[in-house]
Parts: structure tokens; C-alpha cells; sequence
């Protein structure tokens, strides 16, 4: 790995780790002004997006809060599915699944967008949609990475392992995307998703060290 690749590594994971966190605040912030008060074990996230909040008042600042933070974590996810390549082993195998996670993953990125153009409670149809289609890509990416960690022996197998997992959890969303029990869900999801996410940053930032 050139000076280069060190660099662009270096900064496209500064930028994937500040889209996480301004995620994190901004729907935190979002949920405290969200209108009649946010219900982390009965709403959905997309409820902070809507227009009308649960209680009938108007959500304006809840939902802009929503929609920054849903499009600047889709934008810092990019550089992310980008450098992530840089994992793959030798073998043929690895190489193949790891293009194929990373277009699946940069695929999935307009869609984010989606879900932030259509509100859950003016155009479900249209959100439900979107956000199932960035979902499937997303995994998709997951799965693909995960079973490249779980066969090369150049990384940890945890990264595999949390993919897996992941993925296995997030079977019943597929099937009911509108369920109750997705609501918990949705957010185990969201944030084992940034979990792993983070894990194969920190492996590449290690391997530029050495």
C-alpha cells in the first residue's frame, strides 16, 4: 500500500466514522424535539422523518433533522464500500466477493435518499419501497463481506461472524417490513450495521500502520 492509498484510507475513514456519528446525534436530537415526545420501543425510525407527528402537530424540525442525517451518513458510507476493497485477499474467490459487496453496498446509497424523500406518512407505499430496497442491497454487501472475512484467514473471523449475524436477524424484517416487532428491531439493526461497518475500518487503518 502506497503513500497514497495510506492517505485516501486515512480520510475516507475519518469521513465514514463522522457520517456514523452525526447519524447518531442528529436522530438523538431529532427524537427530543420529535413532538408529543419519541417512543424508542414503539416508533418507528422513519416516524421522526414524517411530517405529521404521532400526536397530529406538525414535525418540521424533527423530520429536516432526519433527512440531513439519513443523507450525510448515505454520502460518508461511499468511501467506505470504495476502501473496503483494499481487504481482499489474493484468492479469486475473495476478489469476487468483495466486488460484489461493494456494489451492492454503493448501489444501495440512493436509496438512503429515498427514504428520506418520502415521508412514512405521506407516501408509505413509495418509503416502504425504498427503504426495503436499500435494506436488501445493504445486507447484500454485508453477507458478500462477511463471507470473504469467514474464509480468508488474513482477518478476524469476528467480522464474518457479526455479518452473520446480522443477516440473521434481519430475516423477520424481510418478512414483515411494517411488523410490529421491527420497530426494536429496525434499531438493533441500524446500529450492529454501523458496528460492522466500523470493524473493517479499524482492520484497514491497522494494516496501514504496519
Amino acid at each position: 500500500m502506497n503513500l497514497k492509498d495510506e492517505r485516501l484510507i486515512r480520510i475516507y475513514s475519518l469521513v465514514t466514522v463522522i457520517g456514523i456519528v452525526q447519524f447518531l446525534v442528529l436522530t438523538y436530537v431529532a427524537a427530543v424535539y420529535y413532538p408529543g415526545g419519541y417512543d424508542y420501543f414503539g416508533y418507528y425510525f422513519s416516524d421522526l422523518g414524517a411530517v405529521t407527528a404521532r400526536n397530529g402537530d406538525p414535525n418540521a424540525l424533527s423530520s429536516t433533522l432526519f433527512s440531513i442525517s439519513l443523507t450525510l451518513v448515505a454520502l460518508s458510507l461511499i468511501p467506505f464500500w470504495i476502501s473496503v476493497r483494499n481487504l481482499s485477499g489474493e484468492s479469486k474467490l475473495s476478489k469476487v466477493l468483495s466486488k460484489v459487496g461493494s456494489i451492492s453496498g454503493l448501489v444501495s446509497t440512493p436509496f438512503i435518499f429515498g427514504v428520506a424523500l418520502y415521508p412514512i406518512d405521506t407516501r408509505l407505499n413509495a418509503h416502504v419501497l425504498t427503504t426495503m430496497l436499500f435494506f436488501t442491497l445493504f445486507m447484500a454487501g454485508i453477507a458478500s463481506y462477511s463471507f470473504m472475512f469467514m474464509v480468508s484467514s488474513e482477518h478476524p473471523g469476528s467480522h464474518g461472524l457479526v455479518g452473520l449475524l446480522l443477516l440473521s436477524l434481519s430475516i423477520p424484517v424481510f418478512v414483515d417490513p411494517l411488523a410490529s416487532y421491527v420497530v426494536l428491531l429496525q434499531k438493533v439493526l441500524a446500529y450492529g450495521c454501523f458496528l460492522w461497518v466500523l470493524m473493517p475500518l479499524r482492520s484497514l487503518n491497522r494494516r496501514r500502520k504496519k
